[in-house]
């Protein structure tokens, strides 16, 4: 793929993706920019959270501040790529993140977003996990 545009449309495909397997996702586009010298110095991973979700973010704000604990990472209700000045998930790309959530925690802490995704229980359930081996293989990445 040579374009961020076709990793997301590759990563529209996949059931469930933005139900259980955004941050899978948002992962993916960041690795891949990674891999083809596409990041900028603002390209992160941005956690959001609507208000009833307080607790998850106070948990994943203190383990950022703090870098430690991090298997004890919580999910969030959206992740998205945020890169060149957007917010990006597989589906849209917008210029500020949806109006839905009022919290957000931006990060580029790969041991963070790792002990998050290795947290199973705290994500829907919707995203069938098997498809992260064929994510891997067709962007030529490693997401665990």
């Amino acid at each position: 793929m040579k374009t961020l545009k076709e990793v997301r449309n590759y990563l529209d495909s996949i059931p469930g993706i933005n139900a259980g397997g955004c941050l899978f996702s948002a992962y993916a586009m960041y690795l891949w920019l990674e891999k083809n010298n596409k990041l900028t110095k603002n390209t992160a991973i941005v956690l959001n959270y609507r208000d009833d979700d307080r607790l998850e973010f106070d948990i994943n704000h203190s383990i950022l501040t703090n870098n430690n604990n991090l298997h004890l990472t919580q999910s969030c209700a959206h992740a998205m790529l945020f890169h060149r000045k957007r917010f990006i998930d597989s589906e849209k790309s917008l210029t500020s993140p949806p109006s839905r959530y009022i919290l957000q925690l931006s990060t580029t802490n790969k041991q963070f977003i790792l002990g998050s995704l290795k947290n199973e229980d705290n994500w829907n359930s919707m995203f069938d996990r098997r498809w992260v081996q064929w994510i891997e293989k067709k962007l030529e990445i490693t997401l665990t």
